[in-house]
């Protein structure tokens, strides 16, 4: 089972920081990350939970509230050298850094079938609508809400695709607007 600990060491691996950096965010970030249903989330600046293992989101929470835990942004992370620019040596390092199960995690929030995918991810797919972005059928946006602030059937409908989809997947995305599965409303503003 893994700890707090260890999926705060495992993000900052991927990030690429190096072990002072990671033991740092350990420390730092410990009592702002918490477990839910498995999966461990950081509760940023706004008190937005954001999920560990989106590490496209996470990366972009650090930048602005710890960027010092981060490697210089010279250089690209770990992550993304292997899954955007297709980098099989990142790939192996990756694996051997944070693990196979983790690595294969982070592929698939880069929206590949795994580690062993070779194709280019462009980014992290699902980012854009877990911020809560228009794509987000759970946010609060003109094109999800009618005038009595009850979700649109078009809404409920994408909702009802991204639960056959994918359930846990779908309740990650519901969770980063502030819902859940079922809502018929949503509960905060979305923050695009």
């Amino acid at each position: 089972m893994t700890t707090k600990d260890d999926a705060i060491k495992a993000a900052f691996a991927a990030f690429g920081s190096n072990e002072i950096q990671s033991a740092d965010a350990v420390t730092v970030l410990g009592s702002r990350v918490t477990e839910k249903g498995g999966a461990f989330f950081y509760n940023d600046a706004f008190s937005h939970d954001i999920p560990l293992d989106n590490f496209s989101a996470f990366k972009k929470t650090m930048q602005a509230e710890k960027p010092h835990l981060l490697p210089p942004q010279a250089g690209a992370g770990l992550a993304d050298r292997a899954f955007i620019d297709g980098n099989l040596s990142a790939r192996g390092q990756l694996v051997r850094e944070i693990g196979e199960v983790a690595a294969h995690k982070a592929a698939l929030s880069y929206g590949l079938s795994g580690i062993g995918d070779t194709r280019r991810a462009r980014a992290a797919q699902t980012d854009e609508i877990k911020r809560g972005g228009a794509n987000n059928p759970w946010a609060d946006t003109p094109q999800n809400v009618d005038r009595n602030g009850r979700y649109t059937a078009a809404a409920i409908g994408r909702q009802a695709a991204l639960v056959k989809a994918n359930e846990k997947g779908a309740a990650e995305i519901a969770a980063a607007v502030g819902n859940k599965i079922g809502d018929t409303m949503p509960k905060r503003r979305a923050i695009a």
